[in-house]
């Protein structure tokens, strides 16, 4: 037992969990495995922040990369991690899969940068329209222009339009008509967070823009914003390191997770 309990005493070394029958395979970050004579029901209860993506497999969410909607109903869909490995989730657990996603993931860079959504959010999904546009507040000129090339780069397919404050946004969005709102807006909380917010709130309090999946951005310092954020309806609030390579790569972790997800054409299906 004692070698049991020290085999999943780090959680955060260990990628995903593989269960053969009464025996489960232990995949470790460094490559190495073990298998262990207890089933995984046993590692289910023993890992709570693990999730059970299929009667084989049980994952930790800091290494899910990405997701693949099932293709069709009565089809499975695909958890992809980030050491490469492509699982299968079975049918019945992908809307359970997305909502626990949603409570559990956390995309972190060595523990510095933490992504947060709200489990209220759950239920809001973005329109059936104009999901290639992206709308990203930043006033700090570095970040915004990492930002841009940034999408350029990985999501072509997404136009980009940044504004270097949160009122010229409002403008912009209280101007466009229904069929021209972007997919997907970034507000960058900057040195002014509480005007932000306030842009925020109007943006959640708006009937024509609240389904908009919102994103709060912050440095990591600002810890606080995070529970205003959801108090005034963001759909996730980011945490982010300072230094400009960190921020790229939690940007990117962030936007790989959000871009998918409001394009997948079953999204919106999902979460309803």
């Amino acid at each position: 037992m004692s070698c049991i309990l020290d085999s999943i005493r780090q959680p955060l070394q260990i990628v995903y969990l593989q269960g053969a029958s009464n025996y489960t395979w232990i995949h470790y970050r460094d490559g190495q495995k073990l298998l262990l004579s207890k089933p995984l029901l046993y590692f289910e209860t023993a890992l709570p922040n693990f999730l059970r993506v299929h009667k084989t497999a049980l994952v930790n969410p800091r290494y899910i990369q990405d997701v693949t909607a099932p293709p069709r109903r009565k089809m499975p869909g695909h958890i992809h991690l980030t050491n490469g490995i492509t699982l299968p989730v079975g049918r019945r657990r992908w809307h359970p899969l997305l909502q626990d996603i949603h409570q559990a993931v956390q995309l972190s860079d060595e523990g510095r940068t933490t992504f947060y959504t709200h489990p209220a959010t759950r239920a809001e999904s973005t329109q059936p329209i104009a999901r290639q546009r992206l709308y990203v507040a930043m006033a700090n000129e570095i970040k915004a222009g990492l930002v841009r090339q940034l999408i350029e780069d990985h999501w072509p397919e997404w136009g980009i339009h940044v504004f270097d404050s949160g009122s010229g946004l409002l403008k912009t969005l209280a101007a466009s008509e229904e069929t021209s709102l972007p997919g997907m807006i970034l507000l960058d909380a900057g040195p002014q967070p509480a005007r932000s917010l306030s842009v925020l709130e109007t943006i959640k309090n708006a009937g024509k823009l609240k389904r908009i999946p919102t994103l709060l951005m912050a440095e990591a310092d600002h810890g606080d914003l995070v529970e205003q954020g959801y108090a005034v309806g963001a759909n996730s609030v980011i945490l982010h390191p300072t230094h400009p390579s960190h921020f790229v790569q939690a940007l990117e972790r962030v936007c790989r997770y959000w871009l998918r997800m409001v394009s997948a054409p079953r999204f919106a299906g999902c979460l309803n």
